[in-house]
């Protein structure tokens, strides 16, 4: 799962791009979750309850409380705590380019001018590749301890009370203090990555074989598929080979 957060004091504005989100997310069958803001200081607030992988910022924000907190300066303060976030800057003038990349979050920016359905999709589709491609790594906290692991090395997700088993493809596995819910939210972003049931997050790549009631996998570890959406999960498994068929 995508999310992304729009943050524009032009509603008309927010409006298009929701349209275009949604009409991309069902044109490449992206799962994405869209939030939309007004005002810097909601979004921010916003920030540290919600991770947004990519943020289309205005930076021309009217702020009435403060004109110098402009799209720059929450873009700054959101990259605090989001260094991995990617952010699309959307401007009216071609002057505030270089401040924008001078945040070293810029993704890219998109003249309002030229805010059509191409432009937006391009760029989210360029993002979401970048996403998955940034060395892989995902970060947690084992209790006081931070983790860093590459995605690609997880082999499965097992949920352990309020603990978290991750096996990995050279048949090692650890046992981290994080919840299984902590660990498949930061895992959505990933599309090889199924929930066959409960407590139990698979790797698509290393899956052997599958049946009408289980996933084998390449060290031959079974696991069962949940009986309600069945169909629904076997049919993701086979679409992600459609999709690695296609790449």
């Amino acid at each position: 799962m995508i999310k992304i957060a729009i943050v524009d004091d032009n509603k008309s504005d927010i409006d298009k791009l929701v349209d275009y989100l949604v009409l991309i997310q069902k044109e490449e069958n992206i799962e994405m979750e869209l939030f939309t803001f007004s005002n810097g200081k909601n979004f921010i607030e916003s920030s540290y309850e919600d991770k947004y992988n990519i943020v289309f910022m205005d930076i021309y924000l009217n702020e009435f409380c403060d004109e110098n907190k402009d799209g720059i300066y929450y873009a700054r303060k959101f990259i605090e705590n989001n260094d991995t976030s990617l952010m699309i800057f959307v401007t009216t003038s071609q002057e505030d380019v270089w401040r924008a990349i001078e945040t070293h979050i810029c993704f890219n920016y998109i003249r309002k001018e030229y805010l059509e359905f191409d432009s937006v999709k391009k760029n989210i589709i360029s993002a979401i590749e970048k996403l998955a491609k940034k060395d892989d790594l995902i970060s947690f906290f084992s209790g006081k301890n931070k983790i860093n692991i590459k995605a690609s090395k997880i082999m499965y997700v097992l949920s352990n009370d309020k603990y978290t088993n991750i096996y990995f493809s050279n048949c090692s596995n650890e046992n981290y203090r994080i919840k299984f819910s902590d660990i498949h939210e930061i895992l959505k972003i990933y599309n090889n990555f199924i929930l066959c049931n409960r407590g139990i997050l698979l790797n698509m790549n290393y899956v052997k074989t599958i049946n009408k009631d289980y996933f084998v996998m390449i060290d031959n570890k079974l696991f069962p598929i949940r009986r309600r959406g069945r169909a629904s999960i076997i049919g993701e498994f086979y679409d992600y080979q459609f999709y690695l068929l296609n790449k």
